[in-house]
């Protein structure tokens, strides 16, 4: 068979493509992944278009050409051509997925590619495919497969990209439709009907020039500027609107999924931080012993240390959302400046560093402000001062000099002897998640968030934070904030009385008072936080009353009438906003003047506001700090029900730390019994308490319900106090367990996931209780 091919379309063609290729490498510096695989792909269809012109000049003078070269050149074309189609069905995948994975799909089509490859070479010495005589081309019995594997890719890509069809925008659409059109087209015409015409590599091409200039050109917009010029710019601003607005919608989204993580994020580690804080305050109230309360003190320290680094988080999230506050209140600026470096001492200390206050003697030393911002940002500061220093020392110094009659302004600087900053380097200390030379600062920990809060909460107070460095000698940051004087005492020489003062400052929890006739309701569906609750206000004398859900609550209502009310936010089938609103609903409602404070584990910014609008009339954050738990009483309790009283010395801990405690762990057993009694600070007693509360909780039995009933909202929220209350008794392993079925459920809805192994953890879960039940007969 000998055929005249005309090449005029496939050297065109293979024109489109160099230009497509210069003009991609003129145009664009800095590639994306997707876009390198495209230029392959372009590179692929530029080789198989030349390979393609060539065998067709052969062929059509194949009595010119040795027989041998013939069957070389139309062997590489027909590997180019097969290259071509895999590459455009790895782009295809790699567009939608955005993923250089080697699935399953994709290692069968390199097999496909490998086998193609043989049976060419195969074909050099048996002509199955195709062969050629002194002056023909001729078809072999499978001439067909050249064919059939470059159009099964052609279908691989088809079937991609229709399947992930609403993945794309309307002109991406129509460019995959239309370069889908043009391959087969191309290819039929040719095969069917004109097969003297070279088609297909041509219609590939037109393909792949659209493609560029609809879905793989970033600045599309400045091209169809350049052609159409100003003619264009009416639609060009509408498209930008529009693209805006989108841009807008999809950051409203992320930040409202950020919101939700935080506030996932803050319930989660609060929630045990509050039974942590919550016992260790027991301690610290009702212990003599000069050890345990160093120890206890140490861990309400480093308690308040982590709950101050979890705010930093929200803080910033607050900060993006513009809903950070500035409260002011009356402080003493040197305990707080004692606190702050009583804090960050032990760090310095483990660096051998010096850490020194110098405070000025005429310093003010009652002041109004936002004590805890103002906290936050020196911490922030001297924090950093010490992660940067390897030797030497850091000088915090502290000085007021009045403005007014009633204001002063203070001067705040932290020094180091430390690396340094390049000038270059400073502009971008302030930029959120930077971290400057960090190639010399990688083994630094620190996510970069600490200067930026800084610098944004001073602009709040009308302040900004300064910077002097050296790069290797060392740097000062300093600021200058205004403040309101309260009176004329100030600091003076003696700095160590702030430490006196700091150090007895820890015990106290919060003005002292007994308060017989005060009725309280507290309302949680976690037994241990009920605990908490009421061990921290055993010592007042008030009648207190506990509901573990929305609906016991509602009846106790009905029954009794409380002052004030005490509402977790979290609880099953009635959470604390829709139990507040049902007791605007309750016909006899006792308690109808109750104050109703509610208690959560959500501190992300706009929750207080939430929670006030919904009708409560007040917010406290878990972990329940003593103090704030004590003031708020005060400040709701009528003040006739308030007997103001020294309560007297603490009484001494009936259970001694050598008490005989059965440290073993059964064999093989899913509890650590050790661990458990370390979380009740080796309290055989109390751990015995936590553990029989532990077995009548009942959450088996719910827990079966609600799955039963496919009530996955309420399986949820159930399985996360179980996750709690397992971890509290030291059953780690199943803990986590109940974790991953919580965690199915919120963050993917995975209903399958618990469906396959609800039955085994209810297993696990009854051994746990068959192990705490013969632990307990046992002691």
């Amino acid at each position: 068979m000998s055929l005249k091919y005309n090449i005029s379309y496939e050297v065109t063609s293979a024109i489109f493509l160099i230009i497509l290729l210069f003009f991609m490498r003129l145009q664009y510096d800095i590639h994306s992944d997707l876009n390198k695989e495209f230029r392959k792909l372009t590179w692929f269809g530029l080789i198989a278009t030349i390979m393609d012109v060539t065998t067709a000049v052969t062929i059509s003078y194949a009595s010119l050409v040795p027989i041998g070269v013939n069957i070389l050149l139309n062997t590489l074309y027909f590997v180019s051509g097969a290259l071509l189609g895999y590459q455009l069905m790895y782009y295809s995948g790699y567009y939608v997925h955005r993923s250089r994975k080697k699935s399953l799909f994709i290692r069968f089509n390199q097999l496909l590619v490998g086998l193609y490859v043989a049976l060419l070479i195969f074909n050099i010495f048996t002509g199955c495919i195709f062969s050629f005589t002194e002056d023909a081309y001729v078809k072999g019995p499978v001439y067909l497969i050249i064919y059939a594997v470059p159009g099964y890719f052609i279908l691989c890509s088809a079937v991609i990209l229709i399947y992930s069809f609403e993945r794309f925008e309307i002109w991406q659409r129509i460019s995959i439709i239309l370069f889908l059109i043009f391959q087969v087209s191309g290819a039929l015409l040719q095969m069917l009907f004109f097969p003297d015409i070279l088609l297909f590599l041509f219609t590939s091409a037109l393909g792949l020039m659209m493609m560029l200039f609809t879905m793989e050109t970033p600045d599309y917009q400045k091209l169809v500027v350049t052609i159409e010029e100003l003619s264009a710019t009416k639609k060009m601003a509408e498209k930008a609107k529009e693209e805006a607005e989108r841009a807008r919608e999809i950051a409203l989204e992320a930040n409202q999924a950020k919101s939700d993580f935080l506030a996932n994020m803050s319930h989660e580690i609060r929630t045990p931080i509050n039974a942590v804080l919550g016992m260790d305050e027991m301690i610290l109230r009702e212990s003599n012993n000069p050890n345990i309360l160093e120890h206890a003190t140490d861990i309400k320290r480093a308690g308040s240390l982590l709950l101050s680094l979890i705010n930093d988080i929200l803080d910033f999230s607050k900060i993006e959302s513009g809903k950070m506050d500035i409260i002011p209140v009356d402080y003493d600026l040197g305990i707080m400046l004692s606190e702050t470096i009583d804090m960050i001492r032990t760090k310095a200390e483990e660096k051998k560093l010096k850490l020194e206050l110098n405070i000025e003697p005429d310093t003010p030393a009652h002041l109004h402000g936002d004590e805890v911002r103002i906290r936050q940002i020196i911490t922030n500061i001297v924090t950093n001062a010490v992660k940067y220093t390897p030797e030497g020392k850091v000088i915090l110094t502290v000085s007021g000099k009045k403005v007014s009659e009633e204001a002063v302004q203070l001067y705040v600087s932290v020094k180091d002897t430390g690396i340094g900053i390049k000038e270059e380097d400073i502009g971008r200390l302030f930029e959120s998640f930077q971290r400057v030379d960090e190639s010399r600062n990688r083994n630094i920990e620190g996510t970069g968030l600490g200067l930026s809060i800084t610098m944004c909460l001073l602009n709040l107070m009308g302040s900004r934070l300064e910077v002097e460095s050296t790069y290797g000698e060392g740097s000062d940051f300093y600021f200058y904030l205004k403040q309101k004087q309260l009176d004329d005492e100030v600091i003076g020489e003696d700095i160590q009385k702030y430490y006196e003062k700091e150090k007895g400052k820890i015990s106290i929890t919060g003005e002292q008072f007994y308060a017989p006739d005060a009725k309280i309701l507290v309302v949680d569906d976690n037994e241990m936080n009920l605990k908490v609750f009421l061990g921290l206000l055993k010592n007042h004398g008030m009648q207190i009353d506990t509901a573990m859900s929305g609906k016991e609550c509602l009846a106790l209502m009905e029954k009794k009438a409380y002052h004030i009310i005490f509402m977790d936010h979290q609880m099953p089938e009635m959470d604390g906003v829709e139990t507040l609103r049902k007791t605007r609903e309750l016909k006899a409602n006792l308690s109808k003047d109750a104050v109703i404070i509610i208690l959560t584990a959500n501190a992300v910014s706009g929750a207080r506001e939430m929670f006030l609008q919904e009708g409560f009339c007040d917010y406290l954050s878990k972990p329940i700090i003593a103090a704030k738990l004590e003031n708020m009483i005060l400040k709701y309790l009528p003040e006739e029900l308030v007997l103001k009283a020294d309560l007297g010395q603490k009484e001494e801990n009936p259970v001694e730390s050598d008490g005989h405690i059965k440290d073993e762990q059964a064999e093989n057993g899913l509890v650590d019994w050790k661990e458990g009694k370390a979380l009740c600070l080796g309290d055989e007693d109390f751990y015995r308490e936590i553990l029989q509360t532990f077995l009548v909780s009942h959450s088996d039995a719910e827990l079966r319900r609600y799955y039963e009933e496919s009530d996955f909202e309420n399986y949820r929220i159930r399985i996360h106090a179980v996750k709690t209350n397992l971890a509290n008794i030291g059953a780690m392993k199943v803990s986590e367990m109940a974790k991953q079925l919580e965690l199915a459920l919120k963050i993917e809805n995975n209903v399958s996931y618990v469906q396959e192994h609800h039955e085994e953890f209810m297993a696990t879960y009854e051994r746990v209780m068959s192990e705490v039940e013969r632990y307990i007969e046992s002691c």
